[in-house]
């Protein structure tokens, strides 16, 4: 039975039942494309992501050479991401005298390998691998004359730093590749009378010494939307911060580890078939694909990040807000574009938001020690207590900070009431290097996040306006970044005294929830900060999903803050500032 044969008969058998969408190439220029999709499908079929690495085997000992004769011969073998009977995988034949042991991890070695297939009479392939030097191991394969090889070998002392091939005529068909592990290494494998590469998305020939592609697995999608983007940028801001951290001992002396998650939503969008989910829409829990452990502890992680204290806290909760945002749009676009069942889009794009958020908290390596492990800061933002208060951190931030930077006109009239110092600054020790900006007041953070009325209760009360930051910033500079406001700060101090009012008449104020807005001078200021945001989002034209978002939203609010009295306010108070930051988000 022919292997094409075979690999016919087990698509009709091994049907990919959670496979929405099927697999599309936009780049198919040669018959060994057919071949790469069948294989490709194979593993779909088999519940895998396709992997197509091709990892060195490590068959040869040191003492392996390849002479003249043939004799004594251990070859360097790769694996084979997929067989077929028209494709021959290259084994390469070690040198006489020259260092050809694979010795990764910092140990210094140089591998240079003759191609157990010749492209040519008189010609060969020639493949060099080399771990010496900072930036990790690369290999490389050339195209050479045999005279001009056997003449430079004769010329060449054994065991030198590496065969100087450069200069010879040879073409360099598969260029310098870095790479941090064996499983990084790409093999070659020759179709006919050419010669390719593979990877887990494309074939690329490289028998010319000009690499082509020739073929591409993925969509050439136009598809973009501003909620994929706004997710990535928030979860990159927020679950890896980067710059000014307020987790102590995150980068201590070790520097920035931070790694911004780009693209992360290339693969839902390009290659949609690879984001699988059950009939049900629901996640995937078997042999080959695990979808449902990794969501459990994608999700474990964004709560254990939700206990670090209250700035963190809201920040997962907006990231909720650009899920549902995410989620409806990429639904929408499997739906128009690929006639999707409305269960299986929305199952799609939930894996999809998953499959990103991993890729942030897994690399966040101080919320992976931290996972489970119990907080000693508050888990969420207390200050809408009467007697709430949120212990000073560990770069001395106040709760009159804490009220300031969330906005909160309530809890900042209270505190002030009871003696809390608007003198008060941030300020740290050599302990914590990692935080940039330090001597930040309680105004510096209401101008930088704050409306009018906290901004001009702050200063009547007495705060300093001429303070600077640890790095020289005026207090102008952080107003210049308060999306809600577009005056300039010498406008700002110059206004009469704002008045605080909701976003709508309180004379016809009807619901529950409408009446405790008008109640309250906070919730007050919120909803005028929340409807001035909405509009500007709205007039971006970048939304235009954001109505529909919205009218969710505030049913939300309705059915999750159904109290009474104080209990309602608060309620409604946690919900409004999450969504604010969302919608500054956007912005």
């Amino acid at each position: 039975m022919s292997q094409k044969f075979l690999a016919a008969l087990l698509l009709l058998f091994v049907a990919p039942s959670n496979a929405a969408i099927t697999l599309s190439m936009s780049v198919n220029k040669e018959p060994v494309c057919k071949i790469y999709k069948e294989a490709y499908t194979l593993k779909l079929s088999a519940g895998a992501k396709p992997i197509f690495n091709t990892d060195e085997i490590p068959s040869h000992s040191d003492g392996s050479t390849y002479t003249s004769d043939g004799s004594d011969v251990i070859p360097i073998e790769f694996s084979k991401p997929f067989t077929h009977e028209e494709v021959k995988w290259l084994e390469w034949l070690p040198i006489a005298d020259f260092d050809h042991s694979f010795k990764w991890g910092g140990v210094s070695t140089n591998v240079t390998a003759i191609g157990s297939i010749k492209p040519s009479s008189g010609k060969s392939l020639v493949f060099q691998a080399n771990t010496i030097g900072w930036r990790g191991p690369f290999h490389r394969v050339w195209l050479i004359d045999d005279n001009k090889l056997s003449s430079l070998l004769k010329s060449t002392p054994s065991n030198t730093e590496e065969i100087p091939i450069e200069g010879t005529g040879a073409k360099l068909i598969f260029p310098n590749f870095e790479t941090r592990s064996r499983s990084n290494l790409t093999n070659v494998f020759k179709f006919k009378k050419d010669f390719y590469t593979v990877t887990n998305e494309q074939i690329v020939k490289v028998t010319t010494g000009n690499p082509e592609v020739v073929c591409q697995v993925g969509l050439e999608s136009e598809f973009s939307s501003a909620q994929l983007s706004a997710l990535v940028k928030a979860a990159n801001s927020a679950l890896m911060t980067k710059g000014i951290t307020h987790i102590p001992m995150y980068y201590g002396t070790m520097g920035n580890p931070h790694q911004y998650v780009e693209d992360g939503f290339e693969e839902a969008t390009n290659k949609p078939w690879l984001i699988q989910v059950a009939e049900n829409g629901k996640c995937l829990a078997n042999d080959k694909i695990n979808n449902c452990e990794k969501n459990r502890k994608v999700e474990a992680v964004l709560e254990s990040f939700a206990e670090i204290d209250p700035w963190s806290f809201r920040e997962i909760k907006a990231i909720r807000h650009h899920i549902d945002g995410t989620k409806l749009v990429l639904s929408q676009y499997y739906i128009d574009k690929f006639k999707v069942d409305e269960v299986i889009s929305k199952g799609m794009a939930t894996q999809a938001i998953y499959n990103f958020l991993e890729k942030t908290v897994l690399l966040h390596p101080y919320i992976q020690n931290e996972v489970g492990k119990v907080k000693e800061a508050p888990n969420s933002y207390t200050l809408d207590e009467d007697d709430g208060t949120i212990p000073r951190n560990w770069f001395n931030k106040t709760s009159l900070m804490w009220a300031a930077h969330f906005n909160d006109y309530d809890a900042v009239m209270r505190l002030l009431s009871q003696g809390e110092s608007l003198a008060d600054v941030t300020n740290t020790n050599d302990h914590y290097p990692s935080i940039q900006l330090l001597n930040r007041s309680a105004l510096t953070y209401a101008a930088e996040n704050g409306s009018i009325p906290l901004i001009q209760a702050l200063i009547s009360r007495g705060a300093d306006t001429n303070i600077k930051d640890s790095k020289g910033n005026e207090i102008k500079s952080y107003f210049q970044k308060n999306k809600l406001l577009d005056i300039t700060w010498e406008e700002l101090t110059s206004l009469p005294k704002a008045p605080i009012k909701a976003s709508f008449d309180c004379k016809l104020a009807r619901s529950k929830q409408e009446k405790a807005i008008c109640n309250s001078k906070g919730l007050s200021l919120y909803d005028r900060q929340l409807g001035l945001l909405y509009k500007k989002v709205r007039a971006s034209k970048l939304y235009p999903e954001i109505k529909t978002l919205q009218r969710t939203w505030l049913k939300s609010l309705r059915t999750e803050c159904s109290g009474s009295g104080v209990k309602l306010q608060n309620c409604m108070k946690e919900k409004y500032r999450s969504r604010i930051k969302y919608l500054a988000n956007l912005l």
